[in-house]
């Protein structure tokens, strides 16, 4: 599944002993209105020892649009702020504090800034919040094998902004913002200019996994994992410069659980349709 942003920068490190470059990519292809800066697929990106200080063209092949600048696909926006959210079990009332999703019945929330702790959503339970606030992930959000595609659990997570906090390791949900809110992979964003202020190994240094879509104003990586270790022989072997900090994975399942959610509507509706260009 390529990666559809508004605009999406590079986020990366440079090795100065060797002049190689580790950063971030998406898997297939890129499709942004605005510039692209980042890589357009995972081999194109970096080796173990990090990617040669080539030019753009050669790291951006899967780009669409891609002549003569990187990204600029639209002059128009191409991800619509006309979102609607899904329609599950019913308005339930309001939520706030700290809330295990878990406890909740299948259905609609109403919160302002709450808290989600970590909890495992049981096979069958659909959850939708909308928040008019900030909604922030403590804990890991998980879901239970449903065992069958009838019985797939989902979280839907609407909110101004949504955080998440540095020792969650996993998030099993759609996030969604306006087009003016952020979704931040580690701490609040004090500074939406300067956002990988108070970034270091440190205090961001686990890796995040995200099964879910993502559609946000503004997406914030700022993760770090995999950045400490030169080589595979340093502590565990899985973790060096090639590793991802965060894997953003829209998986099946979220595609499955809206198709039964709504087939007893008799119809499954097109909202936006915008045809590609060939890569070259």
């Amino acid at each position: 599944m390529g990666l559809i942003i508004e605009n999406i920068t590079l986020s990366y490190t440079m090795d100065r002993a060797y002049q190689k470059i580790h950063g971030s990519w998406a898997e297939y292809g890129i499709i942004a209105g605005g510039k692209v800066e980042s890589a357009s697929g995972a081999g194109l990106s970096s080796s173990f020892n990090g990617r040669e200080n080539v030019t753009v063209r050669d790291y951006n092949k899967l780009t669409f649009a891609n002549t003569p600048k990187f990204g600029n696909f639209s002059s128009s926006s191409i991800v619509p702020d006309n979102f609607t959210l899904p329609s599950v079990g019913g308005i339930k009332g309001s939520i706030s504090g700290a809330v295990a999703v878990n406890n909740l019945a299948t259905g609609e929330y109403a919160a302002g800034n709450i808290t989600l702790a970590g909890s495992r959503l049981d096979a069958g339970k659909s959850i939708v919040i909308k928040s008019t606030g900030t909604v922030r992930v403590s804990g890991d959000l998980l879901y239970s094998d449903p065992g069958n595609a009838r019985t797939l659990p989902q979280l839907i997570i609407y909110a101004k902004n949504i955080v998440i906090d540095p020792s969650v390791g996993e998030v099993n949900a759609w996030l969604i913002t306006p087009k003016d809110g952020y979704v931040s992979t580690c701490g609040t964003v004090l500074n939406m200019t300067h956002w990988l202020s108070g970034v270091s190994e440190t205090s961001c240094g686990k890796q995040l996994r995200i099964n879910g879509p993502i559609k946000a104003g503004h997406l914030f990586l700022r993760r770090t994992y995999g950045g400490k270790h030169a080589s595979s022989a340093k502590n565990d072997p899985n973790m060096h410069p090639g590793t991802p900090a965060e894997i953003i994975n829209l998986r099946a399942d979220a595609y499955i659980w809206a198709y039964n959610n709504y087939r007893n509507t008799g119809a499954i509706s097109t909202m936006n349709l915008r045809e590609l260009p060939p890569r070259y």
